[in-house]
């Protein structure tokens, strides 16, 4: 009897501890973690969790977890009782877990094995209370894998063994190295939903302004068999989507639904010449079909370009002419530099056409260097020009002259553009609007900037110009004909006074031959110690100093025309004599 009495007894021990020991699960597994470790450890702060479902306390001393592949994780149990409802963790890294969540844990050997692994649960006896074979393969979720979230039993009286009752973690805690990270160790377990999940891998990402095109993938798991879509729209942060990238914004995304997946998407980032700080942008997951976001917020980041080059704004556009047909008649385009530029190739011109917005450099200054003050002229009819206005002009916009002839094919109802280093500095007209009808209009007419204006930078400022008045230039062969010429600069000698201002004929200077050939003759200076050649229109074109009583200049890269010959003596008195080169 009272082996029958011990023996019940011991049936009856044996099936409550089973009773009550097969309600630990494993209910949690987090692995190939991208949070820090602690000093001395690898792998990120895994971590797995146990929870008692049951309705009593469980005592897991002498129980262990197997290492069931080499490096896999090993834990045997010492005198721990988990109480029912509750949850125990474990980790590789106990100081670095603590540090992240706050949280004393246990510590186990080896590591939760990134390309998928067994884990079992025994018990004192060796009995199998619980198994999960997880892979990082569909169907099990593939995010766990490396990519911040930890993966949860829905409903842990499910079986855990069946890839079905497991989902990617949703409750965000944290971000690290750029991405965020999911889990809810130690607590009740995110809510299982059948929608997808879509989400973008990081929060941020940096870049160099000449990293161009840029490729991002937007990530889909917990697929239903339905197919899903989602948007990405760019937003301006510190940066100006409109002009820091290319990018089709909202650009749509869709996925099939028959597989976890990714899928890409693209932006440029646009390496321009001004000088900017760090620069940011933000790229938003929005209007989700068939899914739900978690991650969907993605900041790019534009480093600051030390080679970026501050724009100088030293050159100005002061004029503009057309004579109605693009060709042959000759168009005029008219610069002024606000101090001597070395290299001139660093400005461009660009015309926009009928109101449809920027072309951009259209037109590159040749690298020759300018002086402060003069003007300079554009053409791409040279011919043309000379005929017209009786000098030839600076710059061609012809093949010949480094130009592809765009930046000068306007009628009067286009916007002009100059720019530095590729960067807008200055406008005629507005490049988004057509100028029929405009204050600005030029057609057979034209525009000169007011002086002491410019340059206008972004925008055009209309009151900054005066204008030449409808047909100005009509039926006529010259400009000097016109009934309202374009207005030439009348003074662009530097230094005091100009040839205007000097004395004609009052002087004891001899200059011959006059006309001359490619050598001027020049005596009786005496006191005089500068001499300056200067075309009809004030450019000086040959300047020498230092002179001796009589010199002999050499005009050989002069053009033939009329020319005057100013002479300031040592105080500064100014004469000028008129002369003709003939060859």
């Amino acid at each position: 009897m009272k082996k029958t009495v011990y023996s019940l007894v011991v049936l009856v021990f044996t099936l409550c501890s089973a009773s009550l020991s097969s309600q630990v699960v494993i209910n949690e597994i987090s692995y190939n973690a991208l949070t820090p470790n602690s000093p001395g450890k690898q792998g990120g702060v895994e971590y797995l969790e146990l929870y008692n479902d049951g309705t009593g306390p469980v005592n897991l001393i002498g129980w262990e977890i197997p290492r069931t592949a080499n490096n896999g994780i090993n834990y045997t149990f010492g005198n721990v009782t988990i109480n029912a409802g509750e949850y125990l963790l474990l980790t590789n890294d106990s100081v670095g877990f603590f540090d992240l969540y706050n949280k004393s844990v246990l510590e186990y050997t080896g590591f939760i094995l990134n390309g998928g692994y067994r884990l079992e649960l025994l018990d004192s006896a060796g009995n199998k209370e619980d198994s999960v074979r997880y892979d990082d393969n569909a169907p099990w979720p593939t995010l766990a894998d490396g990519q911040g979230c930890s993966i949860e039993l829905c409903d842990p009286t499910s079986d855990n063994a069946d890839a079905a009752n497991w989902r990617r973690a949703t409750n965000y805690f944290g971000v690290y190295n750029r991405r965020k990270i999911y889990g809810t160790p130690g607590a009740m377990n995110s809510t299982c939903s059948s929608t997808p999940i879509i989400q973008v891998l990081f929060r941020s990402s940096t870049h160099d302004e000449n990293d161009g095109a840029l490729t991002f993938d937007v990530y889909i798991d917990n697929t239903n068999g339905a197919a899903s879509s989602v948007e990405v729209e760019a937003f301006n942060g510190t940066g100006d989507v409109a002009t820091d990238v290319v990018f089709s914004s909202p650009t749509a995304i869709s996925f099939t639904g028959n597989q976890d997946e990714t899928m890409p998407f693209t932006l440029t980032i646009v390496d321009d010449t001004l000088d900017e700080p760090e620069e940011n942008l933000w790229l938003v997951l929005k209007n989700p079909a068939n899914a739900s976001l978690a991650n969907d917020t993605l900041e790019i980041i534009i480093n600051k370009d030390n080679f970026d080059i501050v724009l100088t704004r030293q050159l100005k556009l002061a004029g503009i002419l057309n004579i109605g047909e693009q060709n042959p008649a000759p168009n005029l385009i008219e610069i002024i530099p606000l101090s001597d530029i070395a290299d001139l190739s660093t400005y461009s011109l660009g015309c926009a056409n009928n109101g449809g917005g920027t072309d951009g450099v259209e037109f590159q200054f040749p690298a020759v260097s300018v002086k402060r003050g003069q003007s300079y002229f554009v053409t791409r009819q040279p011919d043309a020009f000379k005929t017209f206005f009786g000098f030839e002009a600076d710059f061609l916009d012809t093949l010949a002259g480094r130009g592809t002839t765009t930046a000068t094919n306007f009628t009067g109802d286009d916007a002009l553009e100059l720019f530095e280093y590729g960067r807008v500095i200055d406008h005629y007209g507005e490049a988004n609007v057509d100028g029929t009808g405009e204050v600005w209009e030029y057609l057979n007419s034209w525009a000169k900037r007011k002086k002491d204006t410019g340059p206008d930078g972004d925008g055009f400022v209309a009151t900054n110009w005066t204008y030449g008045g409808f047909d100005a230039l009509d039926d006529t062969l010259s400009n000097d004909s016109c009934s309202n010429p374009y207005p030439f600069p009348k003074k662009q000698v530097e230094g005091p006074g100009s040839v205007f201002n000097s004395k004609f004929g009052q002087n004891n200077y001899s200059v011959y031959p006059n006309p001359s050939g490619n050598f001027l003759k020049v005596s009786g200076l005496g006191s005089a110690n500068q001499l300056k050649v200067i075309d009809l229109i004030g450019n000086v074109v040959l300047d020498v100093k230092d002179t001796q009583n009589e010199v002999e200049l050499d005009l050989t890269e002069i053009e033939s025309g009329v020319y005057f010959l100013q002479i300031l003596d040592e105080n500064s008195q100014s004469s000028a004599i008129k002369f003709i080169k003939t060859e």
